[in-house]
């Protein structure tokens, strides 16, 4: 069905298995268009074979940013997983990623943000993080989110999908005085474009480094002024934000994310996706994750 609507240069697409959706609901399809007179171009990567009854583009290019399709650890020489679980899968997600990037005529290090879905993070997690950060120049790293999901195409430990800036100009890091360095391989936002991707946060108390107690409304409210901080360092406010991507470990708790998340838009908010995953961080209750247009503030803390 999803092919029809896409019978020549179908945009980029990550496909998962999560834990449940609003309304029981079969499927959800979250997508990103662009207005109509800036260019779309489908980017052709050398070396990767044609991807014959897969609706998805391995890269679209628009306005100054790449869209890359999630990626798996195949090796498509042999068109199969790579062995040896999360680590060695992720290195070679990396690599195939990085190659699409570079025939798009950008890197790695250009990346604004990349979303990691792993089938175990209490097995995989420590092993796909050092995979990942060997990409990236310390300090440099893009923003990121990263769940666990209930299964990936192919039976795969992890799935990486990245969007990265076409050149270096205008992309920077944001730095949050109100927020400790932390030793994730992330940035807590890049700006590019005018436009703020920032990671995905949880409910931590930043100064105890540890998660809020109280359960969903005590984190989501924690992890929305988290936010708040990364998109004030960032020259944005809350209402510049343009979409949110949630992520609950239980389904139940939607009501109770909802009447602490709409006391931070009490009009106009900004467009959303909400699903239940198989774990996060630190065992918290939700992880949300924003992009944003940039505001009025030339107050930005960026390096």
């Amino acid at each position: 069905a999803y092919a029809e609507f896409w019978p020549k240069d179908p945009p980029t697409r990550v496909a998962v298995q999560v834990g449940a959706l609003a309304g029981n609901s079969s499927v959800e399809i979250q997508c990103t268009a662009m207005l109509p007179g800036f260019e779309r171009e489908v980017v052709t990567v050398p070396g990767l074979p044609a991807l014959k009854g897969f609706p998805l583009s391995f890269a679209v290019r628009g306005d100054g940013m790449i869209y890359a399709s999630g990626s798996q650890g195949i090796d498509f020489k042999t068109m199969k997983l790579v062995p040896g679980g999360a680590g060695p899968e992720t290195k070679r997600t990396m690599e195939n990623l990085k190659n699409i990037l570079e025939a798009a005529g950008t890197s790695l290090e250009n990346a604004v943000v990349c979303e990691l879905s792993l089938r175990d993070m209490a097995a995989d997690f420590k092993a796909a993080n050092e995979a990942y950060q060997a990409f990236f120049s310390k300090g440099n790293f893009p923003a990121r989110i990263a769940v666990q999901v209930a299964a990936l195409a192919g039976g795969a430990a992890v799935e990486v999908r990245c969007t990265a800036a076409e050149s270096a100009s205008g992309r920077k890091v944001v730095k949050v005085p109100q927020l400790p360095e932390t030793n994730f391989p992330l940035s807590s936002a890049i700006v590019a474009k005018d436009t703020v991707y920032a990671s995905g946060m949880l409910g931590v108390d930043m100064k105890a480094g540890t998660l809020v107690p109280g359960g969903i409304a005590n984190e989501t409210r924690q992890a929305l002024e988290n936010l708040q901080d990364v998109l004030e360092a960032a020259g944005a406010e809350m209402k510049d934000v343009t979409i949110c991507e949630v992520s609950l470990r239980d389904m139940k708790d939607f009501k109770g994310l909802n009447a602490i998340y709409a006391s931070f838009w009490p009009e106009d908010p900004p467009a959303r996706v909400a699903v239940q995953v198989g774990a996060l961080a630190l065992g918290a209750s939700v992880e949300i994750k924003c992009t944003a247009v940039l505001g009025s503030s030339s107050q930005a803390i960026v390096v």
